[in-house]
């Protein structure tokens, strides 16, 4: 049953339940944490190419780049680099372990490649990422071509001097000749020194222009296929793991996340029944009766509390029931009652001898049946023998109520045990049981037929066919939402009338929340009258969550036919 309310109430009511699961995940996550050493983590970053050190960088040299930077990361973690860290650091490790302990950093499309190395050591953590960084760098061509460009640099270098001297050693001759020609008074010398002038500025455009090459040759060399340390690794200062703060409260959270959830489905699709409201919410019609609470009994679960404890809080209780079932739900109609539960161990047989000896000191004749034939148990809460009854009846159809019916510490009260067990109880109780059931009301007053769970086998559902009215019984937190559909659906669809649903062993300080306000000083049927303001009014209380409510003890109740 979906019940969001009670889902809520259940998180509310065991908070110290999902406070201590998460904290003891919080700690034994705290503890464990502990244990791990501190992990470093050190970092290297290459560069590929020199295209971003160019002033003119072509296109095609930039593509070149990019892709030998993808090759790069990939080799970067492949046995030849790792193995040659190992051996270069004398790592007493595999290479495909260190593999597990690095990073290989390298955004889509960029040029640069970010080796991550974590170890325990933060010095080691440092060298292992150093060391992968050299190993690659050896892989690729960059020192070997290293000094071939290096050679070619200073060759350049040098004709640019040379080049630059021979400009100024110009220049200089050039200012000489043209002072030269200001002094000349001749034409002859005139022409002269205007063909000198001529073949030195020659000679200036032409070593100005080699000059221009040389640089530009100089400047604009780039090798796309280099490598280049652009971030050398530095020995991490502070662990980076483990994040003991962020992991402790993550488990804590884990923690109450999964103890909420379970909380919240149990109470949302599989809670325990604890109200009558659960019972409600269970039923796909409603129940033309009411719904009963029955504190818990005092000395034994199994006890006929109406004669062993008359003045608990139990056996008042079944008292009010059987007032209830008497004056109002079954009224002056079929006085035939099966008692049922969903599972074993529900209560109904507990239940069923307490309503008949409340009906019993009430003045009516009763005799209880126990046609539970697979596990009876009415015999013994009374402490009476098992020899002969209901089997024997049926098997024999010798319905002779006074010859089986035994009787009880109660006068008006009979019982009439299971007997000796049968081999097909199902064949033999849609056969008989409604013979024997008739032969019993017809001599007394009410018949109360313990019958077997619901859900176990299909003798309850045959034992309908035979009892037109039903009260099923629920146990507090005992019995489950889901069996209780089941079982109220398949009453739902039995030629018998849920009657009334009675909530068993209801703690008595739980009572309150469902109209009960006992005092435990105050023992007795009239104290607990008097506790629940209803004395004064000359009115019968009605039971909590009785579909009824109060009724008048002068005023005539609706009554029901069989």
């Amino acid at each position: 049953m979906v019940n969001l309310n009670g889902a809520i109430e259940a998180l509310v009511r065991l908070w110290w339940l999902v406070l201590t699961v998460g904290g003891m995940a919080g700690l034994l996550t705290y503890h464990a944490i502990r244990q791990v050493p501190p992990t470093f983590v050190a970092s290297t970053t290459l560069m590929v190419g020199d295209v971003l050190r160019s002033p003119k960088p072509g296109e095609n040299e930039f593509s070149v780049a990019q892709n030998l930077a993808t090759g790069y990361a990939q080799i970067a973690q492949r046995q030849p680099i790792l193995d040659g860290a190992v051996r270069s650091l004398g790592l007493q490790t595999t290479w495909e372990d260190l593999r597990q302990r690095i990073v290989v950093i390298h955004p889509n499309g960029a040029l640069t490649i970010e080796i991550r190395a974590m170890d325990t050591n933060p010095v080691r953590a440092r060298d292992i990422a150093a060391s992968i960084a050299d190993q690659l760098v050896e892989a690729s061509p960059t020192r070997a071509r290293k000094q071939e460009l290096d050679q070619r640099q200073q060759f350049l270098r040098d004709e640019l001097a040379t080049l630059q001297t021979k400009i100024e050693q110009g220049r200089a001759e050039l200012a000489k000749k043209q002072a030269a020609l200001g002094q000349e008074t001749t034409a002859r010398g005139v022409l002269d020194r205007q063909d000198e002038i001529k073949a030195i500025e020659l000679n200036l455009s032409t070593w100005r222009n080699n000059y221009n090459d040389v640089l530009g040759a100089l400047e604009g060399r780039s090798d796309p296929n280099s490598l280049s340390i652009i971030e050398p690794a530095a020995i991490p200062t502070s662990p980076a793991g483990p994040r003991t703060t962020w992991f402790v409260a993550l488990a804590a959270a884990a923690g109450v996340l999964v103890v909420s959830s379970g909380i919240v489905a149990a109470e949302m699709f599989g809670r325990r029944v604890r109200s009558g409201d659960d019972i409600r919410g269970a039923m796909r019609s409603a129940l033309d009766g009411l719904v009963a609470y029955i504190p818990r009994l005092g000395a034994s679960d199994t006890a006929v509390a109406v004669l062993t404890e008359p003045d608990s809080l139990a056996a008042e209780a079944y008292r009010l029931l059987a007032a209830q079932l008497r004056f109002g739900v079954l009224g002056n109609g079929s006085h035939i009652l099966l008692v049922t539960s969903a599972t074993n161990g529900e209560g109904k047989s507990t239940t069923a001898a307490n309503l008949a000896s409340a009906l019993a000191l009430g003045g009516s004749n009763v005799i209880l049946i126990d046609l539970d034939l697979r596990k009876p148990v009415l015999h013994s809460l009374f402490g009476l023998p098992n020899r002969e009854g209901a089997s024997a009846m049926m098997r024999e159809a010798n319905y002779d109520i006074d010859r089986y019916a035994v009787h009880t510490a109660l006068p008006r009260l009979r019982l009439i045990p299971a007997g000796t067990p049968v081999g097909n109880p199902t064949e033999i109780l849609s056969r008989s049981a409604e013979a024997l059931v008739l032969a019993a009301w017809s001599n007394a007053d009410y018949v109360i037929v313990d019958g077997p769970p619901l859900l176990a086998v299909a003798d309850a559902a045959v034992l309908t066919g035979s009892v037109p009215d039903t009260l099923f019984v629920a146990r507090y937190e005992r019995t489950n939402g889901r069996d209780l559909r089941a079982a109220l659906d398949i009453l739902n669809g039995l030629p018998t009338r849920l009657r009334a649903v009675v909530l068993n062993a209801v703690p008595w300080e739980q009572l309150n929340l469902y109209g009960y306000y006992f005092v435990p000083q105050q023992r007795g049927f009239m104290a607990g009258l008097r506790s629940m303001g209803a004395w004064g009014a000359g009115r019968m209380p009605a039971l909590p969550g009785s579909a009824r409510g109060s009724t008048s003890d002068t005023a005539v109740p609706k009554q029901h036919g069989p």
